[in-house]
């Protein structure tokens, strides 16, 4: 894939991600069973995904079904703690730790895959996440 292309990929899945996380907000201001917002959710990756597979798809080993499982597990789990935690606490005080993402992103892209971040992965991460507790401490402040 070219680089044009990643990088309008990218944005794309940002997009996505930033409505996924607003329609966590929406959902958390409502009184809508969390059950029922997961399963909305779920059910939409489900369908989505199925029609991307058909085009991509090949035969996987035990172990991947293996993996896919327990991603699906955290993955389910992390969303349905960021949806109770956005019905706890404003978003503006959820987010700055959001940006720990970065961080075990790095982390894991070594561990797993010996990939070790440039300077500029580094410098905008610190930037990003000094952000945060930036504007945590001014949230904490009002």
């Amino acid at each position: 894939m070219s680089n044009n292309k990643l990088a309008i990929f990218l944005i794309i899945t940002s997009v996505f991600f930033g409505t996924v996380m607003l329609s966590f907000l929406k959902i958390a201001q409502e009184d809508v069973n969390v059950y029922v917002a997961g399963f909305f959710r779920f059910f939409l990756g489900l369908i989505i995904m199925s029609l991307l597979a058909s085009k991509f798809w090949t035969p996987i080993d035990g172990y991947s079904y293996a993996m896919f499982l327990g991603i699906g597990i955290f993955f389910s789990l992390g969303l349905y703690l960021q949806i109770i935690a956005l019905s706890k606490a404003r978003a503006s005080i959820i987010q700055p730790f959001h940006y720990t993402l970065i961080f075990w992103a790095i982390i894991f892209g070594y561990i797993f895959y010996n990939d070790i971040p440039d300077v500029f992965t580094v410098i905008g991460a610190i930037i990003i996440t000094c952000s945060g507790i930036f504007v945590l401490n001014q949230s904490s402040k009002n």
